[in-house]
């Protein structure tokens, strides 16, 4: 599997991967151009906050913030 610059872009990607959609369809839907999505998932450039928040409200996902200590506890609890 690819690798992207930061985990949040990989579940990005994922989602979109699981819905079926390009990245023109999903540019269509947050009324960006592909060649943005683009940039953005390859990390050539970082969108505006409001920007990844329709391209996660469009995939069905929310941006969140969790505390580190939670963080933390959650990926120990994947390496066992």
């Amino acid at each position: 599997m690819a690798r992207y610059p930061h985990a949040l872009v990989a579940d990005l990607i994922a989602r979109r991967h699981q819905l079926g959609w390009t990245q023109q369809a999903l540019g269509r839907r947050i009324n960006v151009a592909q060649g943005t999505v683009a940039q953005w998932e390859s990390g050539r450039n970082l969108p505006p906050i409001d920007r990844l928040e329709s391209y996660a409200a469009a995939v069905g996902l929310r941006l969140a913030l969790v505390p580190a200590e939670q963080q933390s506890a959650d990926e120990l609890g994947e390496a066992s």
